[in-house]
């Protein structure tokens, strides 16, 4: 395997990786087909690595991160990439891009939101396999993703701004501005050729056909209807416009780190001044996690002991199913009632 080109896709939740993937596609990126299914969230599919993703979901549990809610904004632990449990992700995702690799003759490429914050971990991953990533980072107005957010994820906007700004400044410096190409989501509505043509020579793709063929490999994967939260106006941070300004200039050719070094700096040094507050939300949700999941333990017990409701009813049992269905009505707020329900449990069973 000579120098084998593998392009790692970046971008906040909601703003058009998914469609930047489908485009890449189109002109020459292998993707694979073990995607994560298309829902209602994204018709047209997520182009996500299954494998990948879960993954990637496994370990941000690991570390307790959830990237994508206030938790998501708590740094993650010094060189965690080096932890022991985190190395044996290096050895997974080793095999899961060697596999690409090798069932690739050309470009192939990934995508998954939650690269952002785990760079330093892949960092090592292409390291032992010897090859040089080549990044590309898909930004979108963030007034439109806070919009989107907040309709799926029941957030407010100031939060949905807040993350957007926190992942691609994470993005900026985690690849230290090496990124050859920003794609901005509007244009791919308005002036999706030129766009396609910096990606193409940014990455050494050569399209086979003319630019009217390209224009019409590209109308077969924009949908308008996709572009479905249009800002009006400004974002409300200011910061985040700032930034949205500069990243949409270098999607027009201008270096990125010139146009963003700045702004990159002046976040994490600001963000530092509000540790105590990010740690805070982080053992909140470490908390109300641990919470959940005891309710849920809880509610599978209930479950399992309402199958056997009617074999009691009307023997020496009734008894037994009223003290059941007192417990029943309190297990919402008294998590000690599991241990009286597993004992009732098992007395049921021997009835």
């Amino acid at each position: 395997m000579t120098n084998p080109r593998i392009v790692v896709l970046l971008g906040m939740h909601r703003s058009g990786t998914s469609l930047t993937a489908s485009i890449l596609e189109a002109l020459g990126v292998e993707f694979g087909n073990d995607f994560i299914p298309a829902n209602e969230n994204n018709p047209k599919g997520y182009f996500e690595n299954t494998a990948i993703s879960r993954a990637q979901l496994r370990l941000n549990r690991l570390l307790n991160r959830r990237p994508f809610t206030a938790s998501g904004l708590v740094d993650y632990p010094q060189a965690f990439w080096q932890d022991r449990l985190a190395l044996e992700f290096v050895d997974e995702l080793e095999m899961l891009v060697s596999k690409m690799l090798d069932n690739t003759p050309g470009s192939c490429g990934f995508k998954d939101p939650h690269t952002i914050k785990l760079l330093p971990l892949w960092q090592k991953v292409f390291e032992r396999l010897g090859i040089t990533p080549l990044y590309l980072l898909a930004v979108r107005h963030p007034a439109e993703v806070a919009a989107s957010v907040v309709k799926r994820d029941h957030i407010s906007a100031a939060q949905g701004e807040l993350l957007w700004i926190d992942q691609n400044v994470a993005a900026l410096h985690n690849t230290g501005f090496d990124i050859p190409v920003v794609t901005d989501y509007a244009t791919w509505f308005s002036d999706p050729l030129p766009q396609a043509r910096r990606i193409m020579a940014a990455l050494g793709l050569a399209w086979p056909g003319d630019d009217e063929g390209l224009q019409a490999a590209l109308a077969e994967r924009i949908d308008p209807a996709l572009h479905r939260q249009k800002h009006a106006g400004i974002a409300q941070s200011p910061f985040a416009q700032q930034l949205y300004q500069q990243l949409l200039t270098v999607s027009m050719g201008a270096g990125l780190r010139q146009a963003t070094e700045a702004a990159v700096s002046y976040y994490r040094s600001a963000k530092q001044l509000f540790d105590p507050a990010w740690n805070l939300l982080e053992r909140e949700y470490r908390t109300r996690r641990e919470k959940e999941q005891q309710l849920q333990t809880l509610k599978y017990r209930l479950e399992e002991i309402k199958g056997i409701t009617d074999a009691v009813a009307g023997t020496r049992s009734g008894s037994l199913l009223r003290r059941y269905q007192m417990l029943r009505m309190r297990i919402s707020n008294q998590s000690a009632a599991s241990a009286p329900l597993v004992r009732l449990q098992r007395i049921l069973e021997e009835e």
